[in-house]
């Protein structure tokens, strides 16, 4: 089914709806799509920080999860 036609399937059956709350929880489930599309635009600093990321997991610039958690113990004076 394209889009075009799911997008009128859905009209359709929400058209014909009466039921008040499961027009709420549609309405709700709608708008959470709508944040969660707004809530994933990176920033320029955040695209390159990632960019970075991605450059030193290529460079072999990592570390073991025991490495990692030890570091972070000692970050944080435990």
């Amino acid at each position: 089914m394209s889009i075009s036609n799911l997008k009128s399937a859905i009209i359709s059956k929400v058209s014909s709806l009466n039921d008040e709350k499961l027009l709420e929880e549609i309405n709700r489930i709608l708008d959470l799509e709508v944040d969660l599309v707004s809530s994933y635009i990176l920033s320029s600093e955040e695209k390159k920080s990632i960019e970075k990321g991605l450059e030193d997991i290529q460079e072999n610039r990592v570390y073991s999860t025991e490495q990692a958690e030890k570091l972070l113990r000692e970050w944080l004076g435990k």
